[in-house]
């Protein structure tokens, strides 16, 4: 590995020029716009929604440095990143980039500090951070193997933990997620049909499901939780063609307290609203359920169009996102039940999704490992690759400036987003070295 690391090293300073080897003499960028793949956004309006549609067209600029969109890369000598406001950063040396366009020798590159929790040897089912933002849990496995459930240092990557269940083996995970307060782990174990809930390390409750367990929510106080059911297995002799329900827990004494009925067909996720007063559900009978969490009552039902793989109540209390098989982000007004905003993306399906607390970001990320991030104003302002398979998970920090993904490539990372650009700009690439690690 360190002789194909130098090879390409001595590689590409010989495609460079030496008078871009410091950061002084690094060429400034004419370029006065926002890279192609990431385009102010077109909106098209009709009675319904605004369309916000993502430019794709634009293809790489042909060069001989082999770098191209979705390459994590770093800074192999001090260069500069210079933005389209005409301000520069000086890039020290082993910085990781991601890159967003390439045009000829200039690369548009987000220095988004990705911090790598290595440990999982399965498949990534689920990663999201503590209330304080200091640790990251995430879970995994498959099927027919052992489940996997590890706590990580944030802020270095470092395993802290792997949660057990004691006298049996870990099963198969499909969520997991810290309570509000952050003193209680649940997780959904799909392959025995229980849910598990750990506290201080320990197991407090393990309660059955009638059917598979597909996700879990916290109530904004912590005292519920909210646990989606699903038929759907691997296994199709093991598969339950029925309509699913959610049902709601008390944690304080872990008994059941109701029942949630009306989706038609598996649950794949659920949503508080940030008061805590509804429920939302949604799944492969493509419907969008809006209930009343004190009383079990619906509120609201309406079609989406197709299947939903994520949801997500905007901090506002007026609107909740969805995505799923059609691919992009919309936005439905809990009132009607229109969707008042369509964030469009073609080619992969959306995945994972989740709202920045204070409801300026929505991130996204699609089954081809990308994840995108859209401002208050609902337009694209970040896309990177992030993994080479399914993003399955995106969860942001309380403070809204991390972002933590987790994918069936095994791999989770916690980006550093700032305000939802990265820092971003052009960068010369003979200052970049391809990561092949």
């Amino acid at each position: 590995m360190r002789l194909v690391l130098l090879i390409l090293f001595i590689t590409v300073l010989g495609c460079g020029d030496d008078s871009s080897s410091n950061s002084d003499s690094s060429p400034k960028s004419n370029s006065t716009s926002s890279p192609d793949s990431l385009p102010k956004s077109d909106s098209t309006t009709n009675s319904d929604s605004t369309t916000n549609s993502e430019n794709t067209t634009t293809p790489d600029s042909p060069s001989n440095h082999g770098l191209a969109t979705g390459d994590g890369v770093i800074v192999l000598k001090d260069a500069t990143l210079t933005q389209d406001s005409g301000t520069e950063t000086v890039l020290a040396k082993g910085k990781r980039l991601t890159v967003s366009k390439v045009d000829g020798d200039r690369i548009w590159a987000n220095v988004l500090s990705p911090v790598l929790l290595k440990g999982h040897t399965s498949p990534v089912n689920c990663a999201a951070f503590s209330p304080d933002g200091k640790r990251v849990v995430s879970c995994g496995g498959s099927v027919d193997e052992p489940g996997e459930a590890m706590l990580w240092d944030a802020n270095t990557g470092k395993l802290l933990d792997s949660l057990t269940t004691p006298g049996t083996e870990l099963p198969y995970l499909s969520r997991i997620a810290f309570s509000p307060l952050g003193h209680r782990i649940a997780a959904t174990a799909y392959a025995d049909s229980t849910v598990i809930i750990w506290e201080k390390d320990k197991v407090l409750f393990r309660f059955a499901c009638p059917l598979y367990p597909r996700d879990i929510a916290f109530s904004p106080d912590g005292k519920l939780l909210a646990v989606a059911e699903s038929g759907y297995h691997p296994d199709r002799t093991k598969r339950k063609y029925v309509a699913c329900d959610v049902s709601v827990w008390d944690l304080d004494t872990g008994k059941q307290t109701m029942t949630l009925k009306g989706n038609r067909r598996d649950v794949h996720r659920l949503s508080f609203s940030i008061d805590g007063t509804m429920i939302a559900s949604s799944g492969k009978d493509g419907a969008i359920y809006i209930w009343n969490s004190m009383t079990g009552d619906q509120i609201r039902t309406w079609p989406t169009g197709s299947a939903t793989n994520g949801i997500d109540f905007l901090p506002d209390g007026k609107f909740i996102a969805s995505t799923g098989e059609t691919g992009g982000v919309r936005i439905w007004d809990l009132k009607t039940g229109k969707a008042e905003n369509i964030l469009a993306f073609t080619g992969a399906r959306g995945i994972g999704l989740d709202c920045s607390p204070d409801g300026t970001l929505i991130a996204c990320g699609d089954t081809l490992g990308f994840v995108r991030i859209w401002n208050a104003n609902r337009e694209l302002t970040l896309k990177f690759k992030a993994h080479t398979s399914t993003v399955g998970e995106v969860a942001f920090s309380n403070d809204g400036k991390r972002l933590v993904s987790g994918s069936s490539d095994s791999s989770v990372t916690v980006w550093n987003i700032g305000t939802g650009k990265g820092l971003s700009g052009w960068v010369t690439a003979d200052s970049l070295l391809k990561v092949i690690d």
